[in-house]
């Protein structure tokens, strides 16, 4: 594999060649500036996640700023950079080494234990070339092949369903709206062909004789029934709760064959336009396998639909797009993507381009301006993720909402520092015989784990209940799943041990 040749700066090759275990950096802002200007990649790494960054080069001096950088050994190939400021939050980068012939070596474990490239020499990985803007097509292909490499190799990230528990949890559900019917079917004040169409239904369930879109349209006449019901102030409580257990009892049949949410963005091409549309749907309306498992019939895969998710920052609310009763016809007639914000337009891409239908946004599938369904939805959250087939991270954007870039962007860093480097020098008895292949090994924490948005409180679940994650940060994309992790410049499959990173805790099996 050819490595960039790397620049060290005099300082990096005191504090690397020293026996000592710790010892002094930089020991001002301006010197790591100059330092990382002269292209030594440390001291870029160390610059480029410092937050004075982001607002200018003015000297720190000027500031009367306390500045120090110590260096500690902290692995027999780990160095840490333990940066110290009196004007932002104390910092670490972790800098890993290896002799360049213990990568080349073929590892021991040859299974690879659910790492997304089996564990052969790093110097048989290419190392694929990122250009500065990230293109979109050329991300879409790579989280193609991301796809493609979890459902064919990975079990853990498999949703297993059994046909016979799923027939037997629609059957149970169905005798228990039967009863319903049977206990309520005085007290509902509705008319008596709804209540024989009801019967009719069951009856029909019961033999195998029906069809999905009757079951469909019945659920349907009961959910409008209720809402006339909770409109209608004059209507007796006792009618209100048989209508209401009657419209529960419908729904945990849906819910028996598999979940989807109550509203999902439907990702279409309007007529023979040339412009992709998003249509809000309600969940019923887009299942299209239910029912088989209610005929005790092998349950088919291929007949439902699968969900994505997105995990983002909201911002200034008024300045994206939301479900409420104003826009409630406008989302449900459609909106071309370009109407959506970056964020929400780059996702919908994204789903598109992976061959998927559905995509579940919060603002936009729940109503903003409804207190008892944002009450309802919230307490489906942990469904929704955790049958989600993938979620998209917006960790981009959430640096700054207000700008929203999109998750297509610009890479904030020099494409070059997201490589390992090799350097080619003595560097003293403590180390194994050279050259050696150095990289950021505080990337994945850098990148995602410091995050604002891992800052919310709803992460947990929207990270840790989903099977894949598709992280968009600042300067690439990675892949989280239940057996592995990887990004765009390829080099944690290579470099990090899947199975045993350490120091730095493995993100896709340590963690989840």
């Amino acid at each position: 594999m050819d490595y960039t040749q790397g620049v060290l700066c005099d300082t990096c090759i005191s504090v690397l060649k020293t026996d000592k275990k710790q010892a002094k950096h930089h020991q001002s802002y301006d010197n790591l500036v100059t330092s990382k200007n002269l292209g030594c990649m440390i001291c870029t790494w160390i610059w480029s996640r410092n937050p004075r960054r982001q607002i200018g080069e003015t000297s720190a001096e000027s500031f009367g700023e306390r500045f120090t950088i110590a260096f500690s050994r902290t692995g027999l190939n780990l160095v840490t950079f333990q940066i110290e400021s009196s004007l932002v939050a104390s910092y670490q980068i972790s800098v890993c080494l290896r002799s360049q012939r213990s990568l080349n070596a073929p590892s021991s474990d040859s299974k690879g234990q659910g790492n997304s490239i089996a564990q052969r020499p790093i110097a048989t990985q290419p190392l694929p070339k990122l250009s500065y803007y990230m293109e979109p097509y050329k991300l879409c292909a790579t989280v193609g092949r991301w796809i493609s490499t979890c459902q064919e190799s990975h079990d853990s990230c498999k949703v297993h369903r059994d046909p016979e528990d799923a027939a037997r949890n629609v059957r149970n559900a169905l005798d228990a709206l039967k009863v319903t019917l049977n206990a309520y079917k005085d007290t509902l004040n509705t008319p008596t062909e709804m209540l024989f169409s009801f019967g009719r239904f069951l009856e029909g369930c019961r033999s195998g004789k029906f069809e999905t879109a009757e079951f469909i349209d019945t659920f349907k006449s009961c959910k409008a029934t209720l809402d006339a019901f909770k409109t209608d102030l004059g209507t007796p409580q006792a009618t209100l709760d048989a209508s209401q257990a009657t419209f529960n009892a419908f729904e945990t049949i849906l819910n028996a064959d598999y979940y989807f949410p109550s509203r999902i963005l439907y990702l279409t091409r309007k007529h023979s336009g040339h412009e992709d549309w998003v249509i809000l749907r309600d969940g019923i309306d887009a299942r299209c396998g239910f029912g088989y498992a209610l005929k005790g019939l092998p349950f088919n895969k291929t007949r439902y639909d699968e969900y994505w998710t997105l995990s983002h920052r909201w911002g200034d609310p008024g300045r994206i797009k939301k479900l409420c009763k104003e826009t409630e016809n406008e989302l449900r007639s459609g909106i071309p993507l370009s109407r959506l914000s970056p964020t929400f337009r780059d996702a919908a891409i994204l789903v598109r381009n992976q061959g998927y239908r559905y995509l579940w946004i919060d603002s936009l599938c729940i109503y903003q301006d409804s207190h008892s369904d944002w009450q309802r939805e919230a307490g489906s959250m942990a469904n929704i993720y955790r049958h989600s087939f993938c979620n998209i991270s917006a960790i981009s954007p959430s640096f700054d909402p207000s700008l929203d870039r999109g998750l297509f962007h610009d890479r904030m860093d020099d494409v070059k520092s997201l490589y390992p480097f090799i350097i080619k020098m003595d560097l003293g008895p403590s180390w194994e015989n050279g050259p050696w292949v150095a990289w950021n090994a505080s990337i994945w924490a850098d990148e995602i784990e410091s995050a604002p948005l891992h800052t919310r409180g709803w992460v947990v679940q929207e990270r840790f209940l989903t099977n894949r994650i598709i992280h968009f940060t600042r300067n690439q994309i990675y892949w989280e799943c239940l057996q592995c992790a990887n990004c765009e410049t390829n080099i944690m499959s290579g470099l990090f041990d899947a199975n045993a990173l350490n120091p730095v805790a493995h993100p896709g099996v340590g963690l989840r």
